[in-house]
């Protein structure tokens, strides 16, 4: 009779919504050098209300830095926007060409539940 206790609190922490944790997949890049950027970052395991208030931004100075990145070549020029939907996913978008083969991002993703810092690198 004691499992029934165990049960009950095991299913109470994992049906909890602080339990809940939002994943990202690989970066997937729609263009070519010497184009403007559009690529797209997986969101898996989201409710809806999760998407709703998730927010993401472009990393500090330091965070580039700890990365070996430059926030130079990134900072103003890459929008991000959280798209919901039946696939949901971070869209990275430019409206200046990208000269460099190889561009190396820091984002910031945050929601009432958790917060994630993403190294990514986009190839083109």
């Amino acid at each position: 009779m004691r499992k029934l206790p165990l049960a009950l609190a095991c299913a109470l922490v994992l049906g909890s919504p602080g339990a809940f944790a939002i994943g990202l997949g690989e970066i997937q890049t729609q263009s070519y050098l010497n184009q403007p950027l559009r690529a797209k970052i997986p969101i898996t395991d989201a409710r809806p209300a999760d998407l709703e208030a998730m927010g993401v931004k472009i990393g500090d100075e330091s965070q580039f830095a700890r990365h070996g990145y430059s926030l130079i070549g990134v900072y103003g020029r890459i929008k991000l926007q959280v798209v919901g939907g039946a696939r949901p996913h971070i869209l990275l978008t430019s409206d200046a060409p990208v000269r460099d083969p190889v561009l190396g991002l820091v984002l910031e993703v945050n929601s009432p539940d958790q917060s994630l810092m993403l190294k990514a690198m986009v190839q083109e």
